[in-house]
């Protein structure tokens, strides 16, 4: 939970409906995210 609310900035409240399912898929963007954001530049 704590990833998805870092990249997306969701309060605790609205993830604790979720299915674990798509907690899991959430998270993967968040991930997925968060590599794009950070990724090195190609030289």
């Amino acid at each position: 939970m704590a990833d998805i609310a870092t990249i997306w900035h969701w309060p605790l409240q609205s993830m604790c409906d979720m299915e674990l399912g798509e907690l899991m898929q959430w998270r993967a963007m968040a991930v997925d995210r968060y590599n794009l954001m950070h990724k090195k530049p190609d030289k």
